[in-house]
């Protein structure tokens, strides 16, 4: 299983997102799309730092940020 703090995709890898619920086990939305981003950001100092990625949703036409959590990879970037 992936965690928000370990980075395991790369720009290009195509991905299947989800979106869940406020309470996080229900899955509201999925779909597939392209990393075209990867943002480190720190949040508290014991936490480490927490990798968001951000992903070109093909369907819908937008972007958004997941964590790593959040994605399946799909096929990997040449």
């Amino acid at each position: 299983m992936v965690t928000e703090y370990e980075n395991k995709y790369k720009i290009g890898d195509l991905v299947k997102w989800y979106e869940y619920y406020a309470d996080g086990d229900i899955v509201k939305d999925a779909g597939r799309g392209l990393v075209v981003q990867i943002l480190n950001r720190s949040s508290e100092p014991w936490e480490g730092e927490r990798v968001l990625y951000l992903v070109y949703r093909n369907r819908k036409g937008t972007q958004e940020y997941y964590t790593g959590r959040d994605l399946e990879l799909i096929a990997a970037a040449g």
